[in-house]
């Protein structure tokens, strides 16, 4: 069990756009295994929205 909040800046810059990703993560002592499971969510979301952006 785990949760986050995460924030995802596009900034305009001369050349192109600036994407920063931040994102802080709750681990609960005994599912600090899902970290992985996160990882995959959050990769998932960013391959979607490149494939929107594509």
């Amino acid at each position: 069990m785990s949760t986050s909040v995460a924030s995802m800046e596009f900034e305009p810059t001369d050349a192109c756009t600036r994407f920063t990703h931040v994102e802080h993560g709750i681990f609960f002592d005994q599912f600090w295994a899902d970290g992985q499971g996160r990882e995959q969510g959050t990769r998932g979301l960013l391959d979607a929205l490149g494939n929107y952006l594509g």
